[in-house]
């Protein structure tokens, strides 16, 4: 196995808490940095991801989960599919059991590594743009929900110097 291969099977390991790199400005790892970003039902969560985690609903993304829908397991919040901030006991006792759906991940990480853990397959870019440009922009602030609409109207104003 190469260099490269054995780096892209390796398990994240951060020695510091990425909560901590996060509130002191570290950029932190994007998918294609950590390789393995998330963690199944039933494997174990590495120490290095801190005391608190993102967890994430497996049917992230789709018409199942609302990005404006609330629900909650035991105490705990998920918006739109997602919970962070879940203390490491909590999600560690949930991956122990069967049937709840969820995939764990440090806190932290963006919706690249969402997209990753669920296996949503990524559309070619010309085909991408062509829904773009055919979807109301009214349904898609609603699908994408105001918070995520701002920051992509922002980026995109950005980007055109604007």
């Amino acid at each position: 196995m190469t260099k490269a291969a054995v780096k892209e099977e390796a398990v994240f390991d951060q020695p510091a808490d990425l909560a901590t790199l996060a509130n002191a400005g570290a950029q932190l790892p994007t998918v294609a940095e950590t390789a393995k970003a998330f963690v199944s039902p039933g494997e174990a969560i590495p120490e290095a991801w801190g005391d608190t985690l993102t967890v994430i609903r497996k049917n992230w993304g789709t018409a199942g989960v609302p990005v404006t829908g609330k629900d909650y397991l035991d105490t705990v919040e998920f918006k739109g599919g997602v919970a962070t901030n879940v203390p490491r006991p909590i999600a560690e006792a949930w991956s122990k059991k069967k049937g709840l759906g969820l995939y764990y991940l440090p806190d932290g990480v963006d919706e690249e590594a969402f997209v990753k853990a669920t296996g949503i397959m990524p559309m070619q870019p010309e085909s991408f743009a062509a829904m773009l440009r055919a979807y109301p922009v009214d349904d898609l602030v609603t699908l994408l929900g105001d918070q995520k609409a701002l920051e992509i109207a922002t980026a995109l104003r950005r980007a055109l110097g604007k």
